[in-house]
């Protein structure tokens, strides 16, 4: 019933994708736990990237999932995070922090190519 504060199948679902980016958080910051320093992790769509990469999506994940669980539980519990009418911004956030990240792991890359 609207309005009676219980959980909708549209909430469940917003729990279910926040464990899944949880789950998928843990994985990639295990990856990146798992590398010595100068080792490259192969991550999917992204490709060969170093650990600050891999540690910026796995916190990216992260923040993603504790917002999924925010926004699904806001009938009946208020936790802090970005209002639901900007999930956009955070989004933005996360991409251009990845992006970032990326940009300078590929600059990284091609400068150490010619050194021994």
């Amino acid at each position: 019933m609207p309005g009676s504060g219980a959980l909708g199948l549209v909430h469940y679902l917003g729990l279910v994708a926040a464990v899944a980016f949880f789950v998928l958080g843990l994985m990639v910051l295990w990856v990146a736990r798992h590398r010595s320093e100068g080792e490259r992790s192969v991550l999917p769509i992204v490709g060969k990237v170093g650990n600050p990469t891999t540690l910026t999506l796995g916190i990216s994940l992260l923040v993603l999932g504790y917002h999924a669980v925010a926004y699904s539980l806001l009938p009946v519990v208020t936790l802090v995070s970005v209002p639901i009418d900007r999930w956009w911004l955070l989004v933005v956030i996360c991409v251009v922090g990845l992006a970032g990240s990326v940009l300078a792991d590929r600059l990284e890359g091609e400068g150490s190519e010619g050194e021994f």
